[in-house]
């Protein structure tokens, strides 16, 4: 829980000395399968340490995760209390960065529909062209925040 703090501090760190506006939450990744068996206690404490960290900084606070953590892993509290982006696509071998209608989530405020955006091409500032890229929808729009 206290590295978790830690890790908080430090995003909002570099948010603040970068005077960052954002409009969208920052977001917790809560998905590492080293977390799967610690219990719904502790993942509960690490969620709300994170959490008081970005909003005492005056930022949104949000949960990034995957199905299966958000369907037997995260405290149901959490499912409602703050913005969540799900993250549900096809294994490597079928993903092209195309969405899959069959695996948007039906709730959440985001979903991540690919792992493997511009397989070709590339984009501005990325110099690899190996690099993939998430893929996001958000159905969400928030206020900036600074």
């Amino acid at each position: 829980v206290e590295r978790v703090r830690h890790e908080a501090e430090a995003v909002v760190g570099i948010l603040q000395a970068n005077n960052c506006v954002l409009n969208m939450p920052v977001w917790f990744d809560m998905e590492s399968t080293k977390y799967e068996s610690m219990g719904t206690a502790t993942i509960s404490a690490m969620i709300e340490a994170f959490r008081e960290v970005v909003e005492n900084a005056g930022y949104i606070f949000g949960i990034y995760t995957n199905r299966n953590w958000w369907t037997y892993l995260l405290p149901d509290y959490v499912k409602t209390a703050y913005p969540a982006w799900i993250a549900a696509f096809p294994s490597t071998e079928y993903d092209n960065g195309t969405i899959k209608e069959s695996l948007r989530p039906s709730y959440g405020d985001g979903w991540q529909y690919s792992g493997y955006g511009m397989k070709t091409g590339r984009l501005a500032g990325f110099q690899n062209p190996s690099w993939m890229l998430d893929m996001d929808i958000f159905y969400r729009i928030w206020n900036p925040i600074s």
